[in-house]
Parts: structure tokens; sequence; C-alpha cells
């Protein structure tokens, strides 16, 4: 048992080797994540609320232009008194 234990322990790795700027890596890296996901979490809403304002604004638009005849309609229409 115990070479057993001691030929783990020959095996083992003593030293890894890191680079320096490990840790800043590992930080940006959840950094950037973190703000994925809170980009992709409110995307879709962003977008449904842009389209909508853009529907209402072309719903206003049509709505407040008065209703014109067109020049052969109202001709039609003086032709048929």
């Amino acid at each position: 048992m115990d070479q057993a234990m001691g030929a783990l322990r020959m095996a083992a790795v003593d030293e890894v080797e890191v680079s320096a700027d490990f840790d800043a890596a590992v930080l940006r890296r959840h950094r950037l994540a973190a703000s994925h996901r809170k980009f992709s979490h409110w995307v879709p809403g962003i977008l449904a609320a842009t389209l909508a304002a853009l529907a209402l604004m072309t719903f206003l638009q049509l709505v407040a232009v008065p209703s014109t005849a067109s020049p052969s309609e109202s001709q039609t229409f003086a032709a048929g008194r």
C-alpha cells in the first residue's frame, strides 16, 4: 500500500506553470460572460418595444392624414350626378 501511494506521489504534478495574467484573464472572461447574459436577456424586449413604437407611429400617421379622394374618383362621382 505504501509503495502504491509513493508511486502516486511521484507521478503527481508538483508544480503547475501558470501565466502571470491568468487571474486577470479569468476575471475578464467572467465579466464578459456576465455582460453577455444580461445583454441577451434584454434584447428581445428592446426589439419588441422598438417594433411596437414603429407600428404605433405608423398607425398614428395614417390616422392623422385626412382622407382625400383621388381626382379620378371625384370625376366619376360628379359624372354620376
